[in-house]
């Protein structure tokens, strides 16, 4: 379990401690909270003990996939829903985890190919309830994954709607941490929104494949909001967001389209 991970979920555990010390239940089946939070932290313990011991990750990843979708999906007593972030972190994410490859290409030999499609979908639900938390760091790792085993499967033209890799693109570029653990972290998160809204502006406009039923509301699912760059200073900032007004021009040209004479306050009477 990362610092971070640990230090958060310390707090929440001592903020809730009069809850969780209670016999109120938390998720159902007649457990408390703090006994839900344990078995969690044993499930991660369990998995990264078999994983070092040589048992393969698809093999554990079918026994920790269904468990962890199904306590994210589900309401919860907060402390238990961290604790069920950091069972999902401390497993899939952080070193050593199952899915702590050195070389994307790895990705065929970790996750069985029916298990594809369930790993996008259990690491995309940990990447919304972690935003949902403000944990933007994990988040971030989460989202690369599902990027690097989209590109590992060629799952381009299979996942669309809200799993569009393109939103996917946008979501990871734009999900910013407020307050980086350090200089490095800092340094990578921006990096990463440079390059890849430097890559995304080279493409033509229309060819960003997003959910056509919602592609008008797409803009503020798929993209987050740029303002915290504004706490970070970085010489390439500028060209940054620079890039990032042309990947919204090109992927949504609508919003650069002229308003109407009568919603233009610049022209009206």
């Amino acid at each position: 379990m990362t610092p971070r991970l640990a230090t958060l979920l310390l707090c929440w555990l001592l903020s809730l401690a009069p809850l969780l010390a209670s016999p109120r239940e938390a998720g159902g089946g007649g457990d408390t909270a703090a006994e839900q939070i344990e078995r969690n932290a044993a499930l991660a313990r369990r998995v990264r003990s078999l994983h070092q011991g040589g048992v393969p990750a698809g093999e554990l990843l079918r026994e920790i996939g269904p468990a962890a979708l199904q306590g994210m999906s589900q309401e919860s007593h907060p402390a238990v829903g961290m604790s069920v972030l950091a069972m999902v972190h401390d497993s899939l994410l952080s070193p050593g985890g199952l899915l702590d490859w050195d070389d994307a290409s790895r990705a065929h030999e970790v996750v069985p190919p029916d298990l594809v499609r369930p790993t996008v979908q259990l690491l995309y639900q940990f990447f919304m309830n972690a935003k949902k938390a403000e944990y933007n760091t994990p988040a971030r790792e989460a989202m690369a994954k599902v990027m690097e085993l989209v590109d590992a499967f060629g799952l381009e033209k299979e996942l669309t709607g809200q799993f569009a890799p393109d939103c996917f693109r946008l979501q990871h570029a734009t999900l910013m941490e407020k307050y980086p653990a350090d200089e490095i972290e800092e340094g990578a998160m921006l990096r990463d929104f440079r390059d890849d809204m430097r890559r995304m502006a080279r493409r033509k406009a229309g060819s960003f494949r997003l959910d056509p039923t919602v592609y008008e509301n797409s803009y503020e699912f798929c993209s987050f909001s740029t303002f915290y760059l504004s706490l970070h200073y970085d010489a390439g900032m500028r060209e940054g967001l620079s890039y990032h007004a042309e990947v919204i021009r090109r992927a949504w040209p609508h919003i650069d389209e002229p308003l109407r004479p009568e919603l233009d306050l610049r022209t009206a009477a």
